[in-house]
């Protein structure tokens, strides 16, 4: 068993800089959990504490039952593929992986088996007596995934190991990852600020920002409800929109249109003081209609199946921007003057941007 817990885990420097505050959060044994946040939110510092290359400044961290705040690295039972694939380049595909097991003292005949049997796993075993210049940046990084699975770890630490791969080799990998780790079983912590990757590996996402955990749940629970405009704007692309709302005796309303609301939400609404509201809405639930918001259209992406239809309107006086996911058949251009208005999946957040519950 191989489950991590970080019981108000916190990092500060000697500089007085705090990198990650009083951090709660569990890893399940066997899970891939992904931690997602923009540049300088605590990700690779956590990451960094887990495998123990950074001292924890306050708090708990264990790994499978054991306090883990002192021990050294060698001792945790891990092993952590970096961004830079960290290859010996004078070394051959199969010396690299079985490298180690060579600092381990483990026998030849040992180290080849474990050796092979990565390769056969990775598909790299055309490859083995290959040196790293000799190989594409997806062949890289699956060798130095078969750098991790020759020690049979009990946890694997993942710092944005895609980043220098172009987009489609990107995809392919991603997804090799995932078949990988489900076929291992390893409890498995993934970095990165990518948020497509985070939404489409991580059985579970945790969104960081400024040293803080935001939210951790299932991709589809943190795009359906997020707890707040943080997570809602940085989970989803395109963004979501924000419009200021109004509280009005029947519920809601923004630029003068009724918002439909739900019962729940309205009981929402009422515990709230009633300012500083923001209502928000995902593109594809925004919708072409006869009434509703005036806007004109400032611009169409075509993307095949769909397009992103970016409309300017008014509120309150000031110029903002819609973004639409529409029907790659609409027949909408620049410059055309149209009307929007809310199919559903509505959220409303609070003056301090926290999500307001409606039952969805």
């Amino acid at each position: 068993m191989a489950e991590i817990v970080l019981s108000k885990v916190g990092k500060v420097y000697p500089n007085g800089q705090s990198a990650v505050t009083d951090l709660d959060l569990t890893i399940h044994d066997k899970e891939f959990l992904v931690l997602v946040g923009p540049s300088g939110c605590g990700k690779s510092t956590i990451l960094r504490m887990i495998a123990g290359l950074e001292d924890i400044s306050t708090g708990v961290l264990t790994i499978g039952g054991r306090v883990a705040n002192d021990l050294e690295p060698k001792d945790r039972d891990l092993a952590m593929v970096f961004q830079s694939y960290a290859l010996y380049p004078h070394m051959t595909v199969a010396e690299n992986i079985g490298f180690p097991l060579r600092l381990a003292k483990v026998e030849k005949v040992e180290i080849d088996k474990a050796v092979r049997e990565a390769a056969r796993i990775l598909e790299l075993g055309p490859y083995l007596d290959r040196k790293p210049a000799q190989l594409s940046g997806g062949q890289r990084q699956r060798v130095a995934m078969g750098r991790a699975i020759v020690r049979k770890t009990s946890v694997y630490l993942l710092d944005e190991p895609l980043s220098n791969l172009d987009a489609k080799l990107r995809d392919q990998t991603r997804s090799e990852m995932v078949d990988l780790q489900l076929r291992l079983g390893v409890t498995t912590v993934y970095v990165t600020h990518d948020q497509v990757e985070a939404m489409t590996m991580g059985h579970r996402v945790a969104v960081m920002k400024d040293g803080y955990l935001q939210q951790v749940a299932e991709p589809k629970v943190l795009y359906s409800k997020p707890v707040n405009t943080f997570v809602a704007a940085f989970i989803g692309t395109p963004a979501m929109n924000f419009i200021d709302a109004d509280l009005t005796d029947g519920g809601l309303s923004v630029c003068g249109q009724s918002v439909p609301t739900t019962p729940k939400l309205q009981a929402g609404l009422r515990k709230t003081s009633g300012s500083g509201l923001t209502l928000g809405i995902r593109p594809e639930h925004l919708v072409l209609a006869a009434i509703g918001i005036p806007a004109q259209v400032t611009g169409v992406e075509w993307l095949g199946s769909d397009a992103l239809v970016r409309a300017r309107f008014e509120d309150k006086g000031q110029q903002k921007t819609l973004v639409l996911r529409c029907d790659g058949e609409t027949r909408v251009k620049r410059d055309d003057r149209i009307h929007v208005n809310f199919d559903r999946g509505i959220h409303v957040f609070d003056e301090a941007g926290n999500r307001i519950e409606d039952g969805n």
